[in-house]
């Protein structure tokens, strides 16, 4: 295996490795998480998904956006509500 095989294969195996483990706590405190820490945990995955579209996807819509000449807060707005709102309502 060359160096950058090795190089791409643990840099796709850890984020797996920590994903993983992070998902096997469900198993394991299934039952014995109040309904306090569940809400709690939720609102912190849905924070960290917030703060993925908007860094992964909505700052280089709005890069873009501006480099075409047009207000860059406008398209990526649009997109976000759009998309969230029947996420919000199912």
């Amino acid at each position: 295996m060359n160096e950058s095989n090795l190089a791409m294969t643990i840099a796709l195996t850890v984020p797996f490795l920590g994903t993983v483990l992070g998902s096997s706590f469900v198993f394991f405190l299934k039952r014995a998480m109040s309904e306090l820490v569940q809400k709690a945990l939720l609102g912190f995955a849905a924070g960290a998904m917030i703060a993925a579209s908007m860094w992964s996807l909505l700052i280089p819509a709005i890069e873009n956006a501006e480099s075409q000449g047009v207000t860059g807060w406008v398209p990526a707005t649009v997109g976000f509500f759009a998309r969230h709102r029947p996420v919000a309502g199912d």
